[in-house]
């Protein structure tokens, strides 16, 4: 059971691969009994190309007698699978919730504008959790991301859906049109170094001792929940896509605000951002972690990608942070006051 685990994990980010000699032989002797095994082997013998084994998976999804968390396995390895049968089912269970946000990544890397299209039709029907991962697939090709901001601008998906995280990322493919469209829905997303400095001083004036006295901490959470518990860990919650804010000086103003008004200002070598192109189409944004002769892992607010070496197209390194500009620039200001209050707090304080 080990070794299989850990065959199957050193294959995460292939999507197919040669059948090794003897194989048949080893799942068919490792295919019967204990059911968490026998998967194991059914998975792998899809990877290596079994037709018998991928058309079992299949029949394993679309089973609505069978228990919700076999099919829920069994779509994870359809979805790396790929191919067109593939993308008709994810189709088909994007209006399930029990299995959409899977559906979803399986349907990633179709470059469909039809697939596009579903993902807008059925977004209210994904749980506010998995929201974010749904922009960031549509956020991930031009055409997907045109249709995101036309569903923004006739209010079918809230505009507060897409963060300035995701702006970036479509700001990412260099397209005159898309960067038209996020001016116009969101204002400029960008700034020269004298504005920046004078928002700091603009927001350090508006946030003396007296009005952060005055900042509902509980409120706060929630905000910074929102708008940063994507990337960071506070308190011992959050995600560790940038750094833990629980030490550093989150007491000083000063610090706190170059470090949200600025980002790049001063960035570690470790959070540059890369944007990486995908032979799919895609392009995708975020922090290479690792990097060997097979396989490449880029991480994300919302998603941890290993894909292999031949699948991209090209990488690039930018002297941003990956941490995106502008992430309180569209917040009311009471809720700068209150997050600010919060993240200058020594301690967790409850949600309201």
């Amino acid at each position: 059971g080990d070794l299989l685990a850990g065959i199957s994990d050193g294959l995460s980010g292939w999507r197919r691969a040669r059948k090794p000699a003897g194989w048949d032989e080893v799942a068919a002797r490792l295919g019967r009994g204990d059911a968490p095994r026998a998967a194991t082997v059914r998975d792998l013998s899809a990877f290596f190309g079994d037709g018998r084994a991928i058309e079992e998976i299949r029949r394993l999804v679309l089973d609505e007698t069978l228990d919700a968390g076999l099919r829920r396995s069994a779509l994870e390895t359809l979805a790396r699978n790929g191919g067109d049968a593939t993308r008709d089912i994810c189709l088909g269970l994007l209006h399930d919730h029990r299995f959409n946000a899977l559906a979803a990544t399986g349907l990633a890397g179709c470059d469909d504008p039809a697939v596009g299209r579903a993902l807008i039709k059925a977004y209210g029907r994904f749980r506010g959790p998995e929201r974010p991962a749904v922009i960031g697939i549509l956020a991930s090709r031009r055409t997907f991301a045109a249709m995101l901001l036309a569903a923004v601008a006739d209010g079918k998906v809230p505009r507060d859906d897409v963060g300035a995280y995701d702006l970036r990322q479509i700001r990412s493919h260099g397209d005159p049109q898309l960067d038209a469209a996020v001016e116009r829905q969101w204002g400029s997303v960008t700034a020269t170094s004298e504005e920046k400095r004078r928002r700091i001083r603009a927001l350090k004036d508006s946030l003396q001792p007296t009005v952060l006295a005055a900042a509902d901490l509980s409120q706060g959470r929630v905000v910074y929940e929102r708008a940063c518990g994507r990337c960071h860990r506070l308190f011992g919650a959050g995600e560790s896509f940038g750094p833990d804010l629980t030490g550093g000086q989150r007491t000083n103003i000063d610090y706190l605000l170059e470090n949200m008004v600025d980002p790049s200002g001063m960035v570690s070598r470790d959070y540059r951002m890369s944007i990486v192109t995908l032979a799919d189409g895609r392009v995708l944004t975020g922090l290479v972690t690792a990097r060997d002769d097979r396989t490449l892992t880029l991480v994300t607010p919302t998603e941890r990608h290993v894909v292999a070496v031949e699948e991209v197209a090209g990488v690039k390194v930018a002297e941003q942070s990956s941490m995106p500009e502008g992430l309180l620039d569209h917040l009311p200001a009471d809720d700068v006051r209150d997050l600010v209050g919060y993240l200058m707090q020594p301690a967790q304080v409850p949600l309201p």
